[in-house]
């Protein structure tokens, strides 16, 4: 499946398939970013703040961060994490501070598909974990990934090709996080 369209415009380019319902897999964290920096905009999340990992979050597996039990890491360092590895562990932390659930945050991911008129998307995890219910179309992401990059903190991060995530506390020493995107240098 395919969809490619113009950044500015919007004018696709090239389309094939692009509604039939796929995994997203850690695509999903578009999602995740978008209500992200909403709640940045809306006083939730701040920058500096430290958010604590939950006994669920570091339960995730797949791309994570290692995070452990009660370790405490601020929101910027998390938001690098969940851009430039995908950490799910980081993915869960974050809904869990926007939501308090994960159930709660994943209906705010729905409902901000359907706002953007994302009509072939349905979310049921923050990570991109598989589910025969969670699925997107290459047509969704394109209108998603031109949603996300309207925000220019988001169009930095991503290009990161490495972030040192530092020493926390008792828990970790530091972090060498490494985007795995082979068109960084390009």
């Amino acid at each position: 499946a395919a969809y490619l369209i113009e950044q500015d415009t919007g004018t696709v380019l090239f389309e094939q398939n692009s509604t039939q319902e796929l995994a997203p897999a850690s695509l999903t964290k578009l999602m995740d970013l978008i209500l992200i920096y909403e709640a940045f905009d809306e006083g939730v999340l701040t920058p500096g703040q430290k958010l604590t990992c939950s006994s669920y979050a570091k339960t995730m597996g797949g791309s994570e961060i290692w995070l452990k039990e009660g370790e405490e890491m601020t929101v910027e360092d998390l938001l690098k994490a969940l851009i430039v590895a995908s950490a799910n562990d980081a993915a869960v932390v974050f809904a869990e501070a926007i939501a308090v659930t994960e159930e709660a945050f994943v209906e705010k991911m729905n409902q901000k598909a359907q706002e953007l008129g994302m009509t072939g998307t349905h979310f049921v995890n923050p990570c991109g974990s598989h589910d025969d219910n969670h699925y997107t179309t290459a047509r969704d992401l394109a209108i998603l990934s031109k949603y996300a990059m309207k925000n220019d903190q988001f169009r930095e991060i991503v290009k990161m090709p490495i972030y040192k995530i530092p020493a926390t506390n008792k828990y970790a020493s530091e972090r060498i996080l490494v985007n795995t995107n082979l068109f960084l240098g390009t």
